[in-house]
């Protein structure tokens, strides 16, 4: 047999199946089925059945923290297997590569960033200098326009229809270098390199939360039904017991002791 290398596309055995946990458990198991085959009747009609129940109850409970017991011991080792593998892929290898990422990733951003405002400012310098040309080509086009008026020959009227058409072009050229200065800035300094292309890419965030006076109502329509819940739990919890959107009442839960 040739030794090799083992990779993740291996088909590896599970460390662990349901029915090997049967077996290594069978006592608890059977210990379950006699405590949920004790008769309870539909109506606890009486102390007596009230008796079997809390009993019932007690039972179940301890059984339940044996069984739990049981898992912690059995799941033991495969967890102290899954940080030995998070320590060594998740907060070594990985984490060193993520770590180096950043680190180059902010060194490229502040490159791209200088790019970006130079072209900015390139963008506007022209845009700025079509303006000027469309405003000087319009005037030449209205001085001809006037010579047209004040005396009509034919090379006033071709000196005219030259003056329009040129201004008409520069005013197309202005439009378009001032759209070219306004566009978004995550445009303005895509490069593409022998390693690959890179850019910026607008990212909106945020910083100094003030939680006492932040509008909750505008951020309502984005919280999670879960996170309501439990905002409402530690409400509650807190001692008030009246809010507008829900009805709050006191109800009982059973509590059993031995």
């Amino acid at each position: 047999m040739t030794d090799r290398t083992i990779t993740p596309k291996d088909n590896r055995p599970p460390l662990i199946t349901t029915e090997e946990l049967a077996r290594d458990h069978a006592n608890l198991e059977a210990e379950l089925v006699a405590l949920t085959s004790v008769e309870i009747g539909i109506v606890c009609e009486d102390d007596a059945d009230l008796a079997i129940i809390t009993k019932s109850i007690n039972d179940l409970r301890a059984f339940e923290k044996k069984a739990d017991a049981a898992r912690e011991t059995a799941k033991a080792p495969i967890l102290a297997a899954d940080r030995t593998i998070q320590a060594f892929f998740k907060a070594g290898l990985q984490a060193r590569a993520i770590a180096r990422m950043q680190e180059i990733d902010a060194i490229g951003l502040v490159y791209l960033k200088k790019k970006q405002s130079a072209e900015r400012a390139r963008r506007e310098a022209e845009a700025e200098a079509a303006r000027a040309k469309a405003r000087e080509a319009e005037k030449a086009a209205e001085e001809a326009r006037a010579k047209l008026a004040k005396e009509s020959s034919a090379s006033h009227a071709v000196e005219s229809i030259k003056a329009d058409a040129f201004a008409g072009a520069a005013a197309v050229d202005a439009k378009v270098a001032e759209a070219a200065a306004v566009a978004p800035a995550a445009r303005m300094a895509h490069t593409k390199t022998s390693g690959g292309s890179a850019g910026l890419q607008t990212v909106w965030t945020f910083k100094e939360v003030d939680f006492n006076t932040i509008d909750l109502e505008a951020l309502r329509p984005f919280l999670a039904g879960a996170d309501i819940e439990k905002a409402l739990k530690a409400y509650i919890k807190s001692g008030r017991h009246s809010i507008r959107g829900a009805t709050i009442f006191e109800d009982f839960d059973m509590r059993t002791r031995r």
